[in-house]
């Protein structure tokens, strides 16, 4: 058997960089080395690109940066290459690749930006196209195109740095079209960084600037007392689930603390808790969502199920979800019967341009 020559890509400038090295040395043990030579190309939070050729522990530590081993490297958009370009100290080499898997979340992972530079490269890789993966990284754009076609959403304002209104007008237009307490977020982030909830028009004020840290444009959203409901997807033109399953937090939301560093009050649920008729209406939701993104290979949708009474809200997509230890995707995979080797082999095989 011919073995293909895999890029996976790593780290990235986002703010969820840790999340990606947890994420990245799950994946690269899952991968088939019968099958793929594995190259494995780490990106610093400053954007530059080392060929890395140490083991996972680094690179889950996040000590792979002090890698005795790492070369400067970057990917050429010329397709007479389609290939990784490494420097040596006098010369350099290009190394051939035949696809990718960019296990990159956030910022200039998953929002189309390396997505269009494998497409100028011609390499086929693993998630959706330069398009789909930027309107579901904008949480904006993706609510306006899903209100388009009917799929509900929680009701929401969005604002701008530059064309930020006086205070007391953000104030009054929160009060009115959606009331407090409510939910802050930058626009263009994962992993709930830099999201908070406002109780009043100074906890508003803050939770404003604290996002505006993060992104130059902010979602204040609708608060609603919700149950966290996820749905994987999987698939190009045969489209899959898995799922739902349930978060339940001890926190007041689930946050990046929760999420990453504090797991001990947070439950999995696999499958969740619900009826047949919400789950075939939010797996419904999602199959639709998932299409009018024009989503491939690969992604997490993530609902809110109003306690009061039982409204379903499509929340996000993520086009690119974590593969750590305690990430939802290849959990609701694995409880379908699938192992984790084969959730991985499964994308790579829909690795597509």
């Amino acid at each position: 058997m011919i073995k293909e020559n895999l890029l996976l890509l790593f780290g990235g400038e986002s703010t969820e960089h840790e999340v990606s090295e947890m994420s990245a040395s799950n994946v690269i043990e899952a991968v088939n080395r019968e099958k793929y030579n594995l190259i494995t190309v780490g990106i610093t939070k400053e954007g530059k690109w080392y060929l890395y050729q140490d083991g996972t522990e680094k690179i889950k530590d996040g000590t792979w940066e002090q890698s005795d081993t790492l070369k400067e490297a970057f990917l050429s958009p010329s397709k007479s290459q389609s290939g990784l370009v490494v420097l040596n100290r006098d010369s350099y080499e290009t190394i051939h690749i035949d696809k990718c898997f960019p296990v990159l979340h956030g910022k200039n992972g998953e929002d189309g930006t390396v997505q269009g530079l494998l497409t100028l490269a011609g390499i086929p890789y693993v998630g959706s196209n330069v398009v789909s993966s930027a309107v579901c990284m904008d949480k904006v754009f993706a609510k306006m195109v899903l209100e388009y076609h009917g799929i509900p959403q929680t009701p929401y304002l969005y604002y701008t740095k530059k064309d930020f209104p006086e205070w007391k007008t953000v104030e009054q237009e929160v009060k009115e079209k959606l009331d407090f307490p409510c939910f802050v977020k930058p626009v263009n982030a994962g992993s709930s960084v830099g999201a908070s909830k406002a109780d009043g028009p100074q906890e508003l004020r803050r939770s404003v600037e604290e996002a505006f840290l993060y992104d130059s444009k902010v979602m204040v959203e609708k608060y609603i007392n919700c149950r966290e409901i996820e749905v994987a997807v999987m698939g190009n033109q045969m489209i899959s689930c898995a799922g739902p399953g349930e978060i339940v937090s001890n926190n007041e939301f689930y946050d990046y603390d929760t999420k990453y560093v504090n797991c001990d009050g947070v439950a999995y649920h696999i499958p969740a808790d619900i009826s047949d008729k919400m789950t075939n209406e939010i797996r419904s939701y999602a199959l639709k969502a998932y299409n009018v993104l024009d989503c491939k290979g690969l992604c997490r949708i993530d609902f809110f199920v109003n306690r009061d009474d039982n409204r379903i809200y499509l929340n996000e997509l993520n086009t690119l979800p974590g593969f750590t230890n305690i990430s939802m995707y290849p959990k609701m995979w694995v409880s379908e019967g699938m192992s984790y080797t084969r959730v991985v082999e499964r994308l790579l095989e829909l690795a597509s341009l």
